[in-house]
């Protein structure tokens, strides 16, 4: 079985963790990992073939639930894992065609689609990333943004 991750030391370490941890209770399982650099293992899972599992993260751009949902849905270019449920794919649209509108019923969508991806073990969430930040109450101004960081382009500092 191969995997394939990015060529960054976090990674590289969270994938020998899976590799050792699956190799240790799943016995006869052989993982080899393939490390490559960011941009070769994006095409690689991209492709969609040539590997088995696939290691990557996903940072949030805007703050919606579709940001992760579009990830598992059949024709996302970003679904690395292949994963295609036509069950899954029918709340994911719903929630994003007919019940967009209505937040109660696309949030709805959105749990039925978390519970086939979950039954389906479509992800294995392996870590979350953390970022602690210490504000002094004096600087005013400041944006933050999950992609882009912090932003001091209008910060000021206040008596």
């Amino acid at each position: 079985m191969s995997l394939v991750c990015y060529d960054v030391d976090s990674f590289r370490n969270s994938a020998e963790f899976v590799q050792s941890s699956a190799e240790k209770n799943l016995k006869g399982l052989s993982i080899s990992i393939n490390v490559q650099p960011k941009v070769q293992a994006i095409t690689t899972m991209q492709r969609k073939t040539g590997y088995d599992l696939g290691f990557a993260n996903w940072i949030a751009s805007y703050p919606d639930l579709n940001e992760f949902f579009q990830l598992l849905n059949t024709n996302n270019a970003n679904n690395a894992g292949n994963y295609s449920n036509k069950r899954y794919d029918y709340y994911y649209n719903k929630a994003n065609g007919v019940d967009s509108r209505n937040a109660e019923k696309r949030y709805t969508d959105f749990q039925k689609a978390q519970r086939i991806a979950m039954n389906d073990q479509a992800i294995l969430a392996v870590n979350q990333g953390q970022i602690a930040r210490l504000n002094n109450p004096k600087l005013k101004g400041v944006t933050y943004a999950a992609a882009q960081g912090i932003t001091l382009k209008n910060a000021y500092k206040v008596k």
